[in-house]
């Protein structure tokens, strides 16, 4: 009920909470599930932990690892912890991961440049360019008949791929 609300509320590193009573001892007990980092957020000189739901729910020290997925963001203004990325984004950098992770390509960093425009940089180095304005999957899509018409050795020599333009591919 309320209690579980306003818990999970004010201690954004909470994810779920349990509460049960023992009415014949006059006791409660209360347990938490931590919410678990996926991405490392960072903003200017801030850095937070973001969990797959889009929920910002610690500040970090830490501005680079290999464990979480790394996102440097100078388009979104209001990061600070108990605040929400926006789905529409949080949703299609799990799915762009999720395509190169499956490919066997390594994922270094994704980068927020503007309003709808999320950049993932790759090992090592290549930029693919999305936009959130069409759905990431159909980006993918035709990311993956271009990566399978390409040698590997090719697509590391790019500089980016640009999958923003409807039907269309840049690449340099």
């Amino acid at each position: 009920g309320r209690v579980r609300e306003d818990l999970i509320k004010q201690f954004p590193f909470i994810k779920d909470v349990t509460i049960s009573k023992n009415l014949l001892e006059s006791s409660a007990n209360v347990s938490y599930a931590p919410r678990q980092a996926h991405f490392l957020w960072c903003k200017n000189e801030s850095c937070f932990l973001v969990d797959k739901e889009g929920i910002i729910f610690e500040s970090s020290d830490i501005i680079q690892t290999n464990l979480l997925v790394s996102v440097n963001d100078i388009y979104f203004q209001d990061v600070l912890v108990g605040k929400k990325i926006p789905f529409l984004y949080v949703s299609g950098m799990l799915a762009i991961e999720n395509f190169f992770t499956s490919r066997g390509l390594k994922l270094r960093v994704f980068l927020i440049k503007a309003s709808f425009s999320l950049y993932a940089i790759l090992e090592p180095g290549v930029e693919a360019r999305f936009t959130m304005q069409k759905p990431i999957e159909e980006q993918l899509e035709k990311l993956g008949v271009f990566l399978s018409s390409h040698s590997p050795a090719y697509i590391h020599k790019l500089m980016y791929i640009d999958l923003r333009v409807q039907d269309r591919i840049y690449y340099k």
